[in-house]
């Protein structure tokens, strides 16, 4: 450690403190001939005098005590361990759990020798812990990732152990996910990577929904590994009733086949298929040879047609997003090769539409016909005459043929249907539209969603607005390039989940009438064993105003005819439950409240589907965990080498402490001894004045 005393002041200011020290006590005793002291005590007195008023003048200085301390952090070494149920179905020994816990502890009590063990565990999620369980339901290397790449950014990081089977069942490749900082890792391969003796159901792939008299495709792909020359026979069951047998020969070692079928719906509802394929003899993982589908079956449907004057990417992006609800049937056409029946849509899109053709008016003269819902998308194809004459609710004067490019700004008075966070800040973030150019007038029927921000000037005037009518309810979308927030909002969220809400949105207030149910339930038909089962409600009075002033219960009984209750939180203005996670089986349940004396009920039905995704693949790829190595730097052992594992990572001249020095400010005037040395002093010099007879 080292200390030194600094001042803002220069150094001969310390000469003045001294000065003013001599020039004091001098004056005191020296040169004053009141007191008849002698030599030596006159000498001493004056010392005392002269040290304190020093000190004392020093001290106005507002000098600073500066400490150096130097401290040693040892290297970090990060063990990151996967906890994922894989690696313990793919070890054949029973009490493979034990042992390997214990060589772990081993590893890491070597390197503590050496260096700070960190040790984390990871699946689903990532945790600090030691405690290694092997039960996580999943597998994803990304949140590990992400929490080195924060924790471990400007630390002294020596090396990443990753101790894994090397698969992986959610998120991306690790081999393309970066670390922020140049660690070198090490990778201990755990599990077989032999292939062994199984066939599986490595996909199944169905519709979510089907409509009741009609056939859905189901595609199952099979594969099988060691098994030439034995047959299976993939079996299909609904409610215990076998529905379709068909037999497969394995003609290869390495073997795949895909087999595609169609399946009649039959029943209203949401219907269980249980796909099973039979085990081959002495096969150990039969996990996988059981797959559970679930498909919700209507018995109704919304038909839109989306009508484009040209090609465009908007168009793509409009059509994915209604595709993605249950209950719509997508059609998309070009204007002039559409040749189909416009009555028997329930809405239609128009991008681009009218435009200056005689196809546009005549397509229009019948869409209004009909009164069927109609979202006008305006762009630079458009006739804007041919718009204003439609006299739907929105003007667009003194054009120029010109645009703008208009941001999104959400209107915060627009009350047609609720707009969640997630949106809203997307609208935040959206890149703008290309809108034409010119005064835009609406009628109090047009409900503007949102508003268009031309630069940093807000404006009044609509992007996005709906006409509140109920004899044919119309929208427009005054710009081109909504395709753009279906990119954006994968940007943000990795999924294009908020973007097909947005569009969803829109369209199920266009098409639906008013409901006048005045107590509803939302919640969705399936729910995975892993995730929370969370449910809402909504209560309307006579006034159709929203009211949450009811208790709201919930009876919720499992296959087993065990019954639970439940009761409903309240939140701004409605309900919601969640009520955790649950075990895999079908439920029913009954929401029910009072209001104004009447009494309402809702019943339902959903699933809690198993998680399998360990089981389908418990062949271990230590091929990636060497390509993983082998880019950071690091080397790949096996679970067998823990030992010189340990030697490569202690003997890593590389990997060295470092040494960081630290600096601590004191003022003087804080250090207490200082204030107790001066008044020692001054007492000191009273004591023997007062002793000799002075005053």
């Amino acid at each position: 450690m080292e200390n030194t005393i600094l001042t803002e002041y220069p150094l001969w200011f310390l000469l003045l403190c001294i000065a003013g020290g001599l020039v004091y006590a001098s004056v005191l005793y020296v040169r004053n001939k009141k007191y008849n002291y002698s030599q030596g005590l006159k000498w001493g007195l004056a010392l005392l005098r002269f040290v304190a008023v020093t000190v004392i003048a020093f001290l106005l200085l507002s000098p600073l005590f500066r400490s150096t301390s130097y401290e040693t952090e040892k290297p970090v070494i990060v063990f990151a361990q996967d906890n994922s149920s894989s690696v313990k179905l793919s070890e054949s020994s029973g009490d493979f759990q034990q042992q390997y816990a214990g060589e772990v502890n081993r590893l890491k009590d070597r390197l503590s020798e050496k260096y700070t063990v960190d040790a984390y565990t990871f699946g689903e999620k990532v945790e600090q812990t030691d405690s290694i369980t092997f039960d996580e339901a999943a597998t994803s290397f990304a949140p590990l990732v992400d929490n080195i790449n924060v924790n471990y950014a400007n630390r002294n990081v020596g090396a990443v152990v990753l101790a894994s089977d090397g698969v992986y069942n959610q998120g991306i490749n690790p081999l393309y996910s970066d670390l922020s900082s140049s660690f070198d890792v090490y990778t201990l391969g755990l599990g077989d990577p032999q292939p062994r003796k199984e066939a599986r159901l490595a996909k199944v792939i169905a519709n979510d929904i089907a409509f009741i008299g009609n056939e859905f495709p189901v595609e199952v792909l099979v594969n099988a590994s060691m098994a030439k020359g034995e047959r299976t026979v993939l079996k299909v069951f609904r409610d215990d009733e076998k529905v379709l047998t068909r037999e497969i020969r394995i003609n290869q070692n390495s073997f795949s086949e895909k087999i595609s079928f169609y399946l009649e719906a039959q029943e209203k509802g949401l219907q269980e298929y249980r796909l099973e394929l039979d085990s081959l003899e002495r096969e150990k993982n039969v996990v996988n040879n059981v797959r559970n589908i679930f498909v919700d079956v209507l018995d109704d449907k919304s038909s839109i047609l989306v009508l484009s004057h040209s090609p465009h990417p908007d168009v793509f992006a409009i059509k994915s997003a209604l595709e993605r609800s249950k209950r719509n049937e997508v059609t998309v056409s070009l204007l002039d090769a559409f040749e189909g029946r416009v009555a028997k849509y329930d809405m239609v899109v128009l991008h681009q539409i009218p435009a200056e053709n005689t196809k546009s008016a005549e397509m229009l003269d019948r869409v209004f016909e009909q009164n069927i819902p109609s979202l006008f998308v305006i762009g630079q194809q458009s006739s804007i005459k041919f718009f204003n004459s439609l006299n739907i609710g929105l003007q667009i004067n003194n054009t120029n043929g010109s645009i703008n490019e208009a941001l999104p700004e959400f209107n915060p008075d627009f009350t047609l249907f609720n707009t969640n966070v997630r949106l809203k800040n997307l609208f935040k973030e959206a890149p703008p539209l290309k809108t034409p150019f010119g005064d835009y007038e609406s009628s109090p029927s047009m409900n503007p969603y949102l508003y268009q921000k031309l630069d940093d000037l807000s404006t009044k005037m609509p992007l996005i607005a709906l006409s509140s009518q109920q004899e044919q309810k119309t929208g427009v979308i005054a710009g081109t390039g909504v395709w753009k927030w279906r990119v954006r909002d994968y940007l943000m969220h990795e999924n294009h989940e908020t973007f097909n809400g947005f569009i969803n949105a829109l369209s199920r207030y266009m098409i639906l009438n008013r409901d006048r149910d005045l107590f509803r339930v939302d919640y969705e038909n399936r729910y995975a064993e892993n995730e929370e089962v969370i449910l809402t409600a909504e209560l309307y009075n006579s006034s159709y105003e929203l009211v949450n002033e009811p208790e709201v219960k919930l009876n919720l009984e499992n296959q087993q005819g065990e019954s639970f209750e439940y009761v409903f939180d309240r939140t701004s203005d409605k309900y919601r439950l969640n009520a955790g996670a649950l075990e895999t089986g079908n439920y029913s349940f009954t929401a029910s409240t009072k209001w104004g004396g009447e009494s309402y009920s809702k019943e339902g039905r959903f699933v809690v589907t198993p998680v399998n995704l360990e089981a389908r693949n418990t062949q271990a790829d230590h091929e990636m965990l060497k390509q993983l190595s082998e880019k950071y730097n690091g080397a790949f052992f096996t679970q067998n080498q823990m030992e010189p594992l340990a030697d490569t990572l202690l003997n890593n001249e590389e990997i060295k402490p470092v040494r960081f020095s630290r600096l601590d400010y004191r003022p003087l005037i804080d250090i207490e001894w200082i204030l107790v040395f001066i008044l020692l002093l001054l007492s000191a010099e009273w004591f023997l004045r007062k002793y000799h007879g002075g005053y």
